[in-house]
């Protein structure tokens, strides 16, 4: 005799919810799903329902990917999938409540890891990273009752991994403190200790001091002087893993007047001024003192151009060079 199954969610796509040709393919395999389903057979309507769901992701999707999961005995894909659609379904959706209610029941076979990380962010992945991100902290995943193995990773924090043993029908909260992987910058051209305003590519801001090789978390950074007896140019310089970077400022008081010098060149070269590196080419210098200069340009296979340039204060100066192969 056939069992009793609940109802599923009939499919419904849209043009913006997949192209023509992924819809035809999701709709081929709901129905395949479907009947699998009304045959009883739950174990291949979740084979066709996942299909449907990879072309075409949708609450509906996830609602019947969970409903035969839970007939079927899947109770880790179970468990996930009414969570995700807890957490995508429309607040006043008729079936919250049915899938609340059927994950609650799948709890008492699965173990409930709530797991965090400072900072937020990390992927998590349970066993190995070949079975794919189980989502992004914080989280809550299921894992069947047993051993296992909580990987983390996060962009510019160095990985963690932890063993834990679940047991069904419990919770556990697993918090970790991510390590940052760390560079060195060396500040120069500055005084020591003077004030420096790092931002990184990710927002991250920070107040330091230039003295000695400074550990810093990798990424881009721009530094800014922070002074009012000095003024420089802000510097862009990247921090690797394990690896020290110079990053040179160009100062001059902050009294002297200045005015800027557009550079440009064929083919693109390293701008020195007075024997400093500055720029790469085309570049505006705005920040150069008033005065005669020692102006040079390098490129590889070519002869570098150099040449005294008078810069005027609160003036423009442009120079456009061609460089000569060398000899």
């Amino acid at each position: 005799m056939k069992r009793f199954a609940p109802y599923l969610l009939l499919l419904a796509l849209t043009a913006s919810a997949a192209r023509a040709d992924s819809a035809l393919d999701a709709r081929y395999f709901d129905a395949r799903g479907r009947a699998h389903y009304t045959a009883g057979d739950f174990a291949e309507a979740l084979r066709a329902f996942l299909h449907a769901h990879r072309i075409a992701p949708s609450p509906t999707t996830l609602f019947n990917v969970a409903l035969t999961a839970q007939l079927s005995g899947e109770d880790q894909l179970a468990w996930s999938s009414f969570e995700s659609y807890r957490a995508t379904a429309p607040e006043d959706a008729p079936q919250r409540a049915d899938a609340a209610s059927r994950q609650r029941a799948v709890e008492a076979r699965v173990a409930v890891l709530t797991i965090t990380t400072e900072p937020p962010g990390a992927q998590v992945f349970v066993d190995r990273r070949e079975y794919g991100v189980r989502g992004v902290t914080p989280v809550r995943v299921a894992v069947l009752p047993g051993a296992h193995r909580i990987l983390l990773e996060a962009t510019r924090y160095a990985p963690r991994s932890v063993h834990v043993t679940g047991e069904a029908g419990t919770a556990q909260d697993i918090t970790f403190a991510l390590e940052a992987r760390r560079g060195t910058a060396q500040f120069t051209g500055v005084p020591d200790n003077t004030p420096l305003h790092l931002r990184r590519d990710d927002g991250l801001r920070s107040h330091v001091e230039a003295s000695g090789p400074l550990p810093l978390p990798v990424g881009r950074y721009e530094a800014r002087v922070v002074s009012d007896a000095i003024v420089a140019s802000p510097v862009f310089f990247d921090v690797t893993e394990g690896a020290e970077v110079s990053v040179a400022f160009v100062v001059r008081p902050a009294h002297v007047a200045v005015g800027r010098l557009v550079v440009r060149s064929t083919p693109t070269g390293t701008i020195s001024v007075d024997g400093t590196p500055r720029a790469t080419t085309p570049e505006v210098l705005a920040d150069v003192p008033a005065g005669t200069h020692r102006v040079a340009v390098s490129a590889p296979g070519y002869a570098p151009w150099e040449q005294d340039v008078v810069v005027q204060a609160n003036q423009s100066t442009s120079l456009n060079i061609r460089l000569q192969r060398a000899p």
